[in-house]
């Protein structure tokens, strides 16, 4: 397990408990999750965490990553690594993964701070972004991108994207 290095600031660990685990209705620690990829301070490695069913998506948006872990990769109740997501259109300081949140085969990821106008040349800085990601999108057990979703009226500073909702309505 890679250690945090000392004076590291919001670098971010999660820790996953269970029930009757030590005994019954105590809730003991399965996992303590470091992030993959320590590179400095401030990463705010688990500012936003989904979970569903045995995969938890753990936002790092100042990496712009979002990592996918599996139960029972590398061992039996090990919480393993299964994947590292980022939009296919991501700029530095876009916040994505500032927010997750699973639909069943959907993984939605807020982008508050993302600004692309594309194919306006104006930027419209921290107006945000929502991605939507779909399981086998790309491939068996692929977490493709399906779509990214900006608000029509886009303006700076709307941060767009900053809370996720979701309703079964068609």
């Amino acid at each position: 397990m890679k250690k945090i290095p000392p004076n590291s600031y919001s670098q971010g660990v999660i820790y996953i408990y269970e029930k009757d685990m030590g005994g019954i209705n105590n809730w003991g620690l399965e996992k303590r999750i470091e992030n993959p990829e320590i590179q400095n301070n401030y990463l705010n490695f688990g500012n936003s965490i989904s979970i569903n069913n045995n995969l938890i998506s753990i936002g790092c948006p100042a990496l712009n990553k979002v990592f996918l872990f599996e139960q029972n990769i590398g061992g039996q109740n090990n919480w393993g690594l299964f994947k590292t997501i980022t939009s296919n259109d991501v700029f530095n300081g876009d916040g994505f993964g500032s927010l997750v949140f699973f639909n069943q085969d959907n993984l939605f990821v807020g982008a508050p701070n993302e600004g692309d106008n594309y194919p306006n040349p104006i930027l419209k800085t921290n107006s945000g972004a929502a991605y939507i990601f779909e399981k086998n999108e790309g491939g068996p057990n692929n977490w493709g991108q399906l779509k990214k979703i900006v608000a029509n009226d886009r303006n700076s500073n709307d941060n767009f994207g900053s809370r996720i909702s979701f309703s079964n309505n068609n």
